[in-house]
């Protein structure tokens, strides 16, 4: 069966940055009980919603067959036949009614009744339960019909209350089918809405979210909710939100408050203020740098060469592994960029100098991915970091410290805030590729700053470049398609300056 992604169940998948499921939750009232039937992928149900929602009252009920030829709507239903003794309200988890369900819940009705949306609110209703109805009655439901008749057919959009619980499930004995739509009354009550989009499809699911105007700027295993009062962060890999907590938990005054684990979630409280993106000047910037000295970069005396060559130069590699089988690029061919540089990527790879990477590294406290999105200038004019990185090597909150600052010149020769708009270009004709993308404003009076810093604080300004080269190079398997390309090229021809300067 075709899926949006595998690796997450689908009622957390994002909509307008948010999961589906916390957009159906906070649109109910806080006092009631919520009855959470629970069977794929359980585990990720049970800890968003008690990471998102830790003041909700939520009973969770274990659906133990939910693959098999008899499992259904009604099979599942039966699970909380114990806990349903009055009357109910029946909402499934991959649907979103823009109206608010508030408004619809508190509109109680008197008799059984069910949802439902015009036909034309999805590509293809034969997949749906078809319902003709006339003066608030339906004459008929239809479950997956092979050809909706008539155009003025509605659909179900799965949102049902149930008036008597007994009699509801008395039904569901009596027939013994896996879903429950057959046991309704074919005389059920029926309500129209207008503004319900069904996302628990994978096609309707991509025609909802699809927007042209916006590059996909997203990570593999990783997503990102933006929440009322917190940020949450999915990772597949468990341990990867684990860490997410010792850099805030050890210094408080640089990372955001109130950040929680659980499961394959991390979350923290919303910063107020602005990215530094919104509003950088070379004043805003100074402080930033000025800042970051007092405040994070707290230098070790601790040995860390064995981490440094494992980030620097095996996970380089191994991203350049995964660059290969992601971009149609033959490496031994030379290609030729807008500007008649002519770069062989295999030729430009050899040539890097790894020991300017692993030497003369400066130790201490980092961030791991300190690009401007990262930082929020707060209304209080003090800074915020955000998204860190959990790792370096082996460490967890030490790194080299040089690695920030070329996080720094990334940030500020391309602007990723802009990137995030689909603001550049990339193309591809035989062996002429072509590429542009947008700066940071200011950008030669703040790339001039971050050098004067760097040198009065003796760091080396010819390592900070050749790192960030070596920085797009390891994010372009990182993202999609063109980006990625544009990444890759540009990187080369970073690294081919830097080669030749050294």
């Amino acid at each position: 069966m075709q899926v949006v992604n595998s690796d997450i169940h689908k009622a957390l998948l994002p909509y307008n940055n948010a999961p589906i499921l916390y957009s159906l939750i906070s649109g109910l009232p806080g006092d009631l009980e919520i009855l959470v039937l629970v069977g794929h992928l359980k585990e990720q149900i049970i800890d968003f919603l008690q990471i998102a929602f830790p003041n909700h009252n939520f009973r969770f009920i274990n659906v133990v067959d939910f693959e098999s030829p008899t499992a259904g709507t009604a099979t599942s239903l039966r699970c909380a036949k114990p806990y349903l003794v009055s009357d109910f309200w029946y909402l499934p988890c991959d649907g979103l009614f823009e109206d608010g369900l508030h408004s619809i819940i508190k509109n109680h009705p008197e008799h059984d009744t069910i949802f439902v949306a015009p036909s034309n609110s999805v590509e293809n209703p034969c997949e749906y339960t078809v319902v003709d109805f006339e003066h608030g009655k339906a004459k008929s439901l239809i479950l997956k019909p092979n050809v909706v008749p008539y155009t003025s057919y509605s659909i179900f959009t799965g949102l049902a209350y149930i008036r008597d619980a007994k009699d509801f499930f008395d039904r569901l004995d009596r027939h013994g089918l896996a879903e429950f739509v057959p046991c309704l009354s074919q005389t059920i009550d029926v309500r129209s809405l207008d503004n319900w989009k069904d996302l628990g499809s994978p096609n309707e699911y991509r025609r909802h979210t699809f927007n042209a105007n916006e590059f996909d700027f997203s990570k593999p295993h990783e997503i990102t909710y933006i929440l009322k009062e917190r940020i949450v962060k999915y990772f597949l890999d468990r341990k990867e939100a684990e860490l997410k907590v010792v850099k805030p938990s050890l210094n408080p005054l640089a990372y955001p408050a109130e950040t929680a684990t659980k499961g394959q979630f991390f979350s923290y409280r919303t910063v107020s203020g602005k990215t530094l993106y919104q509003v950088i000047t070379p004043p805003v910037f100074l402080k930033l740098l000025n800042w970051l000295s007092t405040n994070l970069w707290h230098k070790s005396s601790m040995n860390m060469d064995l981490d440094l060559f494992d980030f620097y130069v095996k996970k380089s590699q191994a991203r350049v592994s995964q660059i290969t089988r992601l971009l149609p690029y033959n490496f031994s061919t030379e290609y030729t960029l807008s500007d008649d540089e002519h770069i062989t990527p295999q030729v430009v790879l050899e040539n890097v100098d790894w020991n300017i990477f692993t030497s003369n590294s400066v130790n201490g406290e980092i961030h791991g991915d300190l690009q401007f999105d990262n930082v929020i200038l707060k209304h209080d004019l003090s800074f915020c970091l955000i998204d860190w990185r959990t790792s370096f090597g082996k460490q967890i909150l030490l790194g080299d410290i040089y690695y920030d600052l070329a996080k720094l010149l990334g940030g500020i020769r391309m602007n990723y805030f802009k990137v995030k708009s689909g603001d550049f270009s990339f193309n591809c004709d035989g062996t002429l590729i072509k590429f542009t993308f947008p700066n940071c404003p200011d950008s030669d009076i703040l790339e001039t700053l971050l050098f004067e810093f760097a040198t009065s604080n003796g760091y080396s300004v010819k390592k900070i470049e050749y790192l960030t080269a070596l920085i797009f190079l390891n994010m372009a398997p990182m993202h999609n398609r063109p980006f990625a390309d544009l990444l890759f090229f540009h990187s080369l021809s970073l690294l081919k300056r830097c080669n030749s300067e050294c």
